[in-house]
Protein backbone atom coordinates (compact mmCIF):
# COMPACT_ATOMS: atom_id res chain seq x y z
CA UNK A 1 0.00 0.00 0.00
CA UNK A 2 3.01 2.67 0.65
CA UNK A 3 4.00 2.23 -3.15
CA UNK A 4 0.36 3.28 -4.23
CA UNK A 5 0.20 6.18 -1.59
CA UNK A 6 3.63 7.16 -2.49
CA UNK A 7 2.73 7.36 -6.69
CA UNK A 8 -0.95 8.79 -5.95
CA UNK A 9 0.78 11.52 -3.83
CA UNK A 10 2.82 12.25 -7.10
CA UNK A 11 -0.41 12.64 -9.37
CA UNK A 12 -1.91 15.85 -9.68
CA UNK A 13 -5.26 15.95 -6.66
CA UNK A 14 -3.41 12.75 -5.07
CA UNK A 15 -3.12 14.35 -1.81
CA UNK A 16 -6.55 15.50 -1.71
CA UNK A 17 -8.13 11.67 -2.42
CA UNK A 18 -7.48 10.74 0.98
CA UNK A 19 -8.95 14.13 2.35
CA UNK A 20 -11.91 12.48 0.61
CA UNK A 21 -11.81 9.35 1.33
CA UNK A 22 -11.65 10.11 5.34
CA UNK A 23 -14.58 12.74 4.84
CA UNK A 24 -16.56 9.44 3.27
CA UNK A 25 -15.62 7.12 5.83
CA UNK A 26 -16.82 9.91 8.52
CA UNK A 27 -20.33 10.35 6.60
CA UNK A 28 -20.84 6.59 6.06
CA UNK A 29 -20.04 5.79 9.77
CA UNK A 30 -22.83 8.25 10.93
CA UNK A 31 -25.30 7.18 8.04
CA UNK A 32 -24.94 3.83 9.43
CA UNK A 33 -25.38 4.49 12.39
CA UNK A 34 -28.39 6.63 12.30
CA UNK A 35 -29.85 3.97 10.37
CA UNK A 36 -28.57 1.38 13.73
CA UNK A 37 -31.29 3.34 15.64
CA UNK A 38 -28.26 6.17 16.92
CA UNK A 39 -28.16 9.93 17.30
CA UNK A 40 -27.09 12.11 15.58
CA UNK A 41 -24.06 14.10 17.58
CA UNK A 42 -23.35 17.85 17.65
CA UNK A 43 -20.40 17.00 15.89
CA UNK A 44 -22.05 15.12 13.27
CA UNK A 45 -24.29 18.15 12.62
CA UNK A 46 -21.20 20.56 12.60
CA UNK A 47 -19.22 18.00 9.94
CA UNK A 48 -22.37 17.41 8.01
CA UNK A 49 -22.94 21.31 7.90
CA UNK A 50 -19.30 21.49 6.59
CA UNK A 51 -19.81 18.28 4.48
CA UNK A 52 -22.36 20.04 2.12
CA UNK A 53 -19.87 22.24 0.63
CA UNK A 54 -16.85 19.65 0.47
CA UNK A 55 -15.74 19.26 -3.19
CA UNK A 56 -16.78 15.18 -3.74
CA UNK A 57 -19.26 15.02 -1.56
CA UNK A 58 -21.31 17.32 -2.96
CA UNK A 59 -23.35 14.51 -4.52
CA UNK A 60 -23.90 12.38 -1.89
CA UNK A 61 -27.44 12.10 0.22
CA UNK A 62 -27.67 10.26 2.73
CA UNK A 63 -31.08 9.10 4.57
CA UNK A 64 -29.84 9.67 7.39
CA UNK A 65 -28.56 13.04 7.16
CA UNK A 66 -31.00 14.85 4.43
CA UNK A 67 -34.40 13.66 6.80
CA UNK A 68 -33.98 16.37 9.32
Amino acid sequence: MDVVAEKLNTLPGGSEYYKKVEQMRRLTEIDNRVKAGGELTAEDLEFYGLAKGLEGLAYMKTAALTSF
